[in-house]
């Protein structure tokens, strides 16, 4: 199992690194989120998604621009093959990336219902 991962990441590219850098970043922004209920928090939380986002969204194109390259030079016989396993590869990031993202909002979610009761409850 660790072994698939450890292919997983490397066929991934350096992006796919950094994104596990950035998670447990958002997991703590997002925890500190839940428990503060501030708007500091929040902004945090916010601009960390959106760096996750961004750095999969962009890594992805560019790896996909890479792949397209590399499929206009191959042999036309290849060309099927390539696509297929090259795309399949530059979406890695954008796959964590939108794991990131998606747990993220969830802690922004449950930040930000809280800080609606906290209001309420004035």
């Amino acid at each position: 199992m660790m072994v698939e991962w450890a292919r997983w990441l490397e066929a991934g590219g350096a992006t796919t690194y950094i994104l596990l850098f950035v998670a447990p970043a958002v997991v703590g922004a997002g925890l500190l989120h839940v428990v503060l209920r501030r708007r500091v928090s929040l902004c945090l939380l916010a601009l960390l998604i959106a760096a996750a986002f961004g750095i999969g969204l962009s890594s992805t194109g560019a790896a996909h621009r890479r792949v397209d390259n590399a499929i206009g030079m191959a042999h036309p016989a290849e060309r099927a093959i390539l696509a297929i396993r090259g795309y399949e590869e530059a979406s890695h990031p954008w796959h964590m990336a939108f794991a990131i993202v998606g747990g993220g909002l969830v802690f922004l979610i449950a930040g930000e219902i809280g800080r609606a009761h906290r209001r309420v409850g004035r």
